[in-house]
C-alpha cells in the first residue's frame, strides 16, 4: 500500500505544478498537451486515492514543502522558458523504467490483488504516453528554435 500512497502523492503534485505551467505558457500547442497530461495526473491521483481507501490504507505520503515550492516557482514562472521546462522533464524522464521502477515492482510483485495490479499497469501506459509527448514537444520546439537562430 505504500506504493499506492507514494504514487498518489506524486501524481497530485504533478497535477499542481502542471496547472501553474498551463497558466503561464503562451504556447497554445503546449497548453493543449499539458492540459491532457494534467487531467491524466488528476485522474491517476484520484484512482490511487480511491483504491488506497478501498484497501484501508493510510494517505500519509507527502511531497516535501521545499520540493513543492521549488517546482511551483520553476514551472509557474513566466520568466522561465517553456523549452527549459520541457528540458527539465526530458531529463527527469531519460530512464523511464528506472523512474517508474517502484511501480513496476508493485505490478510484478502483487499477484493477489489483480485490481491494483491492472490499475497500476494502465497508469504506467499513460505515463509512457506522457513521456513520449514531452520528448516530442521538446524536440519540435528545440528544432524550431535552432532553425530560428
Amino acid at each position: 500500500m505504500h506504493v499506492l500512497d507514494r504514487y498518489r502523492s506524486i501524481e497530485g503534485w504533478n497535477a499542481e505544478y502542471l496547472a501553474r505551467w498551463i497558466d503561464v505558457t503562451s504556447d497554445p500547442g503546449l497548453r493543449g498537451g499539458l492540459r491532457t497530461i494534467l487531467r491524466r495526473e488528476q485522474a491517476h491521483a484520484a484512482e490511487l486515492e480511491s483504491r488506497l481507501s478501498e484497501l484501508g490504507g493510510a494517505q500519509d505520503a507527502k511531497i516535501s514543502d521545499g520540493q513543492r515550492e521549488q517546482s511551483f516557482e520553476f514551472y509557474g514562472s513566466p520568466d522561465v522558458r517553456d523549452l527549459d521546462k520541457l528540458a527539465s522533464l526530458v531529463n527527469i524522464f531519460r530512464e523511464p523504467e528506472k523512474l517508474l521502477g517502484f511501480v513496476h515492482g508493485a505490478v510484478a510483485g502483487d499477484h493477489d490483488d489483480e485490481q491494483t495490479r491492472e490499475l497500476l499497469r494502465t497508469i504506467i501506459d499513460d505515463e509512457m504516453a506522457t513521456i513520449k509527448w514531452v520528448r516530442t514537444a521538446y524536440e519540435q520546439r528545440a528544432d524550431g528554435q535552432a532553425n530560428d537562430g
